[in-house]
C-alpha cells in the first residue's frame, strides 16, 4: 500500500507536493509546486533544534531588560 505525500508546511497545499530527492541524512525531501519550497517531514540536524530553543530562551530576556539597566 502506497503512503500519501505530506502537506506542505508553508502553504498547506495537499495536491501540489512531490518527491524531491533525498537529504544527506538519507531522509526523503519534498517540493511544493504551489509555493516553490522544499521541505522534509523530519529533521535530524541537531543545530536546527538547538537554534530554535535558544531563540525561545533569548527573546524574553531581550524584551525584559533595557540596555540602560545593564550599563
Amino acid at each position: 500500500m502506497k503512503r500519501g505525500l505530506p502537506d506542505c508546511p508553508y502553504c498547506s497545499e495537499k495536491r501540489g507536493v512531490r518527491k524531491h530527492g533525498k537529504a544527506r541524512s538519507g531522509l526523503q525531501r519534498y517540493f511544493c509546486c504551489e509555493c516553490q519550497k522544499t521541505f522534509q517531514v523530519k529533521y535530524i540536524y541537531h543545530m536546527y533544534k538547538q537554534k530554535s530553543e535558544e531563540q525561545k530562551l533569548d527573546r524574553p530576556i531581550h524584551d525584559a531588560v533595557a540596555l540602560s539597566d545593564v550599563c
